[in-house]
C-alpha cells in the first residue's frame, strides 16, 4: 500500500490549541533596535489570524504522548537531513528561537535577546545554566557560545548541507564571551532571525557528534531539549523521557514520548480511531481530506486542523540532461501539465494552484491564484497550450514527440509518485511517452543528490520564509537546485530581495523573480495539497504548523 504524507500547512494558518498554561516563552521578550525586519514580524506575506480564546483548564503533569514517524529518513541527523526530523528534534534538542507558525512571533529559546548593533552585525545573548542531557559524552555540562558557534557552522559548511543557503551572508560568528555570539554580515540581510528559528537548525555538542560521526541513528542524539531519547529500534519506533534539568522550571509537562512506527495508512486510522495515537502532523501522520471525512464519522470529537502544505508539488527536471537542457521542451511539458486535473487526481481538489510560490502561504507576495489561472500552461481548457506545446517540441527537434523515463518512489507516495502518474497521460497529447521507474526511497534521494534523475515529482519542503525557497530551489548556489538551473537575472532578483529590508520594494523583486522563473521552467510548479493535522480532544497547547510540526513540545500536556 502507498504511504501517503504531507508536510503541515499554512503561515499563520495553523490552530493553536491551547490551555491557560503560561505563556511559551522561557524569558523576557527581546531587546529589539532597528533593522531588524525578520525579528518580530512575519515574513512577506504571511498571514496570523486572532489565537483562540485559552481552555479554562490548568496544566496536568504526567502520561505518555503518542506520535509517529512514517519511516525512515535517508538522513536522521538534523543538520544534514533535507526532510523535517520533528519526531526526534524538536523534543530532544532546541533552536535560539521560536517562530510561532501561528503568530509569526519570534519568541526566545537557547536565545534571551538578539539585536542589530548596526544593518550588518547581529548580537544574540544566550541563555546560562543551560544543560546538555546527561549522557555521554556531554554527561550535563552546560551549553555555551562554543557549542551555538559549532552547530551554525555546521549547518553553513557542512556535507550535506541543505540549508546552507539561509547564512549564506554570513561572514563570521564569533564569541564574545561564553553567552553571547556576534554574526557578522556580508550584506544587510531581511530573514536572519527567522533562519535562527527554523526546527532544524537546532544547538548540538561538538563531542557527541564526533563521538558518533553524525546524528543519523535517532538513539545518538543528545541536546538541551524537553526530552531525553533512550531507545530507537528503526521500523518499530523510539521513546524519550521528561527531561528532570530541563532550563525551564517546570517543564516539560509530560513524562514519557513515545514515537509509533506506522507506515500503512489504514494501521494509522485505526490508531487514531481507538485513541492510541495523541497527534499526527505534516508527514507525521496528518490526513487527507478523505481520510478527514472517514475519521470524523467516527470520532466526531477528534480536532482536525487544515493546514496547506509547506511546500509547493512540483516537476522538478534536470537541466544538465536532454530533452530538458532545451527550454523550448521545458515549456512544452509546462503547458501540457494540467493542474487542475492533477490536483483532483492527487489530492482530490483540496489545495490551490501555485506558482514558485504558494499563493496559500504567501498571499501578499506570491502570484495569485486567479491570476495564474490565466497564464498559459494553468488556464482551462487546454487545447490552445497543446497546440503551442506541440509546435515548440517540433521547433527543438521532436515533431513525432520522444520517450523518455522518470522515477517515482512510493515513500511519501502522494508527493513523490502520484503527481508523475497523472502527468503520463497529459504528455502523451503532445505525444511524449514516459515511463516511471518506482525504486526504494534511498536510491531516489541519492540519484537527486547525484544529479543523475531526469524527471520526477518533489515538494521540497523549506524554512516557511520566502528567500529560503527561492534561494534554495533557484539560485545557482542553492542546496537544493537538485536541476542544476542558472539564470544570472534569477541570481540577480533573489539576492536583491535578501538586501532589501523595505516590505513593498521587497515584494517587487520576489514578483520579478517568480515571473523570470515561469518563463524558464526550471521546475513546473503545480499546485499546494491541504491536509489535516490530527489532535485527540485530551490532548492541550499543541500548535502543529509547517516550520515547528509539533510547536514547542515543552508545554503540551495530556488531559486525561
Amino acid at each position: 500500500m502507498r504511504f501517503t504524507s504531507l508536510m503541515p500547512g499554512a503561515l499563520g494558518v495553523a490552530l493553536l490549541l491551547s490551555s491557560c498554561a503560561p505563556a511559551a516563552t522561557p524569558a523576557a521578550a527581546p531587546a529589539s533596535s532597528a533593522p531588524q525586519p525578520a525579528v518580530a514580524t512575519p515574513a512577506p506575506g504571511a498571514t496570523a489570524p486572532a489565537a483562540p480564546k485559552p481552555a479554562a483548564t490548568q496544566p496536568r503533569r504526567g502520561g505518555t504522548l503518542r506520535i509517529m514517524t512514517a519511516g525512515e529518513p535517508a538522513l536522521w541527523d538534523p543538520h544534514q537531513a533535507t526532510s523535517r526530523n520533528n519526531e526526534v528534534w524538536s523534543f530532544v534538542t532546541n533552536t535560539l528561537v521560536y517562530v510561532s507558525d501561528q503568530t509569526q512571533e519570534v519568541q526566545p529559546v537557547l536565545a534571551t535577546e538578539w539585536k542589530y548593533i548596526d544593518d550588518k552585525t547581529l548580537v544574540v545573548s544566550l541563555q546560562r545554566g543551560v544543560k546538555f542531557h546527561n549522557k555521554s559524552p556531554v554527561n550535563s555540562r552546560e551549553m555555551t557560545a562554543t557549542d551555538v558557534i559549532y552547530s551554525l557552522t555546521r549547518i553553513r559548511t557542512g556535507k550535506p548541507a541543505p540549508r546552507s543557503g539561509q547564512f549564506a551572508p554570513v561572514s563570521e560568528i564569533k564569541a564574545l564571551d561564553d553567552y553571547t555570539i556576534q554574526v557578522s554580515l556580508k550584506e544587510p540581510f531581511a530573514p536572519l532571525v527567522s533562519y535562527l528559528g527554523d526546527s532544524m537548525n537546532v544547538i548540538v555538542p561538538k563531542e557527541a557528534i564526533e563521538k558518533s560521526g553524525d546524528f543519523n541513528r535517532p538513539e545518538d542524539a543528545v541536546g538541551t531539549g524537553p526530552f531525553i531519547m533512550t531507545s530507537y529500534t528503526p521500523d518499530v519506533g523510539g521513546k524519550m523521557l521528561r527531561n528532570a534539568s530541563y532550563f525551564v522550571p517546570g517543564r516539560p509537562y509530560v513524562d514519557s514520548v513515545e514515537i509509533i512506527a506506522v507506515k500503512d495508512r489504514a494501521a494509522m486510522m485505526g490508531l487514531y480511531r481507538t485513541g492510541n495515537l495523541d497527534l499526527g502532523t505534516g508527514s507525521r501522520g496528518a490526513l487527507t481530506g478523505e481520510e478527514k471525512a472517514n475519521l470524523q464519522r467516527t470520532n466526531p470529537d477528534i480536532i482536525l486542523v487544515p493546514q496547506p502544505t509547506a511546500y509547493v508539488y512540483q516537476l522538478l527536471l534536470n537541466l544538465k540532461k536532454e530533452p530538458f537542457t532545451d527550454v523550448r521542451v521545458r515549456k512544452a511539458f509546462h503547458l501540457a501539465i494540467d493542474r487542475t486535473a492533477t490536483l483532483q487526481a492527487v489530492v482530490g481538489g483540496s489545495g490551490d494552484i501555485s506558482g514558485p510560490l504558494s499563493p496559500r502561504l504567501f498571499p501578499q507576495v506570491a502570484i495569485p491564484t486567479q491570476q495564474l489561472l490565466t497564464m498559459p500552461g494553468y488556464r482551462n481548457p487546454k487545447d490552445q497550450d497543446i497546440a503551442e506545446a506541440k509546435r515548440l517540441l517540433t521547433e527543438a527537434g521532436y515533431p513525432n514527440g520522444l520517450a523518455i523515463k522518470g522515477e517515482g518512489t512510493e515513500r511519501v507516495g502522494i508527493l513523490n509518485l502520484l503527481p508523475l502518474e497523472a502527468a503520463v497521460s497529459q504528455l502523451a497529447k503532445i505525444n511524449v511517452k514516459m515511463q516511471i521507474d518506482v525504486m526504494d526511497d534511498t536510491p531516489f534521494r541519492k540519484m537527486e543528490e547525484d544529479r543523475t534523475f531526469l524527471i520526477r515529482a518533489r515538494g521540497h519542503a523549506v524554512s516557511i520564509e520566502p528567500d529560503d525557497i527561492l534561494y534554495t530551489l533557484y539560485h545557482t548556489k542553492g542546496a537544493r537546485n537538485y536541476g542544476s538551473f542558472s539564470d544570472p537575472e534569477v541570481d540577480k532578483l533573489i539576492e536583491a530581495q535578501r538586501r532589501t529590508l523595505d516590505a513593498t520594494k521587497r515584494k517587487e523583486i520576489l514578483l520579478q523573480a517568480q515571473q523570470r522563473i515561469l518563463e524558464l521552467v526550471p521546475r513546473i510548479a503545480m499546485f499546494s495539497g491541504n491536509d489535516f493535522a490530527v489532535v485527540q480532544p485530551w490532548l492541550h497547547n499543541v500548535e502543529p504548523g509547517p516550520r515547528n510540526y509539533f510547536g514547542r513540545t515543552d508545554v503540551v500536556w495530556l488531559g486525561r
